[in-house]
């Protein structure tokens, strides 16, 4: 797994959880959603994000980081979170096996956040492409000691070498109406393993 930076959602493991607490709650997606109006109404007019708590408190052994992630997701959307499920979100917060960055993004926001249905805004998170973009640029914008400058394509020259610049973020997936995923990159060459 990867990780382009230190704070939540900055890794493949925090997007890949959001991903799979957005599929629990019904939305298309948590983080980036075609239709936050419907997302919002999802998470925030129903008991679901207390539903996915319960889930997560009554799970043995208890999941380690998931509920940081859940209680992240639902303080960005402004979903009031129960004094039980706040309680486990501090244990987990101090025990889970992240980034010190992490832990104190979200201490922080469990210490200030109001829990009154007003959204919390955490430091906003690097997307990787960005990050990416962000140190190529980096590299040749006067930058002391930097040896890279941008080739006639738009690719990165170090000395002789030409390196391509990064590609274009990938489609995200998208969540078939039978429920599975589906990558708008996939060709279907592999279906007919699964028949």
């Amino acid at each position: 797994m990867g990780a382009w930076g230190e704070k939540l959602f900055e890794s493949d493991e925090d997007l890949d959880i959001a991903d799979m607490l957005a599929l629990e709650a019904g939305v298309d997606s948590m983080l980036h959603p075609d239709n936050a109006d419907v997302t919002r109404h999802i998470l925030k007019d129903g008991d679901i994000i207390q539903q996915m708590f319960d889930r997560r408190q009554k799970m043995r052994p208890q999941p380690k980081y998931e509920p940081v992630i859940l209680g992240a997701l639902a303080m960005m959307w402004g979903c009031r979170i129960s004094a039980s499920h706040m309680k486990l979100l501090k244990r987990v917060n101090r025990q889970a096996d992240s980034s010190n960055v992490k832990k104190t993004q979200m201490k922080d926001a469990l210490r200030n956040w109001k829990n009154d249905g007003l959204p919390w805004e955490f430091d906003r998170a690097v997307g990787m492409v960005e990050a990416i973009e962000r140190k190529i640029t980096e590299g040749f914008e006067g930058q002391a000691g930097s040896d890279c400058e941008p080739g006639p394509s738009g690719a990165v020259k170090r000395g002789n070498e030409e390196i391509e610049a990064p590609e274009k973020a990938a489609q995200p997936k998208k969540i078939r109406a039978d429920g599975a995923y589906h990558d708008s990159n996939y060709d279907g060459s592999f279906d007919h393993l699964l028949n």
